[in-house]
């Protein structure tokens, strides 16, 4: 179960940082 949710959680950050890299692609 652990694994299960770290892996969510890295997946999630992951998510998250491409997310905030295209705002701010776009924002320039």
């Amino acid at each position: 179960l652990t694994d299960f949710m770290s892996r969510r959680i890295a997946a999630f950050r992951k998510n998250l940082i491409e997310l905030t890299e295209l705002e701010i692609k776009h924002a320039r």
